[in-house]
């Protein structure tokens, strides 16, 4: 029995070896399990063992490995046409029936739809496409999100040093700024201040003054005309965006 572990565990480190062998030193690898199969919430490794997994795929898998409806649509689309070039083709069926979808559930006004491969290609197209519309430059985003590993969105990712260290100079007019959070301000810790002034949800309410964030003057927060998007992620990866309008 002890040789039969051995020998197991030795053909897990030769495959763990081999599995390393090409891959960059850039990618973290968190254990050592090398995956055979998935169903559901559980993954498999090559000798069998059986894993509770609680990431899913980091948000990509969210229907669990292997969902017999996604597993189904995928061999259908594959045996129908793999890539409809969107420069070659005006579009394919799936397309146009999630462009369908999309303007159900859409507010009216979001009329367009520019899919991507990534989260970090959304980030990088969106601020493209804000400068563009604004003809402004400058970027706020929040201390501590995530919004990719590419080069333009890496310049608003704060999460981790590692994501930005060594790859710079990063893209300029990006503006790292503290979560407005008034419960656990920033600003109001270095002035000594800590929590709200009044219970914000409960009467009587704090006077408009003082909801101020920071208690800025309402003049001063109109006079950044050079903003042309803020853009808002999870300080838990994976990247989310949003478009704020800052007049």
């Amino acid at each position: 029995m002890q040789t039969s572990v051995a020998s197991a565990a030795h053909a897990m480190s030769g495959a763990m070896q081999a599995a390393l062998q090409h891959v960059p030193k850039a990618l973290v690898k968190f254990n050592d399990i090398i995956v055979q199969k998935g169903l559901g919430s559980w993954v498999w490794d090559s000798e069998g063992n059986k894993y509770l997994d609680f990431t899913a795929g980091i948000g990509a898998t969210s229907t669990g490995h292997c969902h017999p409806t996604v597993v189904e649509a995928v061999r259908q689309q594959a045996g129908t046409i793999v890539h409809a070039q969107q420069n070659i083709f005006a579009g394919h069926s799936k397309q146009v029936e999630l462009d369908s979808h999309l303007s159900r559930i859409l507010p009216s006004h979001l009329t367009k739809y520019f899919y991507c491969n990534s989260g970090s290609e959304a980030v990088d197209n969106a601020v493209k496409i804000a400068r563009a519309v604004t003809g402004r430059q400058s970027i706020i985003a929040f201390d501590g999100a995530f919004h990719g590993r590419t080069i333009g969105a890496m310049a608003l990712t704060s999460s981790k040093v590692i994501y930005r260290q060594h790859f710079g100079p990063l893209m300029p007019s990006v503006h790292i700024a503290p979560y407005p959070y008034c419960l656990h301000c920033k600003v109001q810790e270095e002035k000594g201040h800590s929590g709200y002034h009044v219970a914000p949800y409960c009467e009587p309410f704090d006077t408009p003054e003082n909801r101020y964030c920071c208690n800025v003057p309402l003049e001063v927060r109109k006079g950044y005309r050079d903003i042309m998007s803020c853009f808002v992620g999870p300080t838990n990866p994976r990247g989310a965006l949003s478009k704020l309008g800052l007049a």
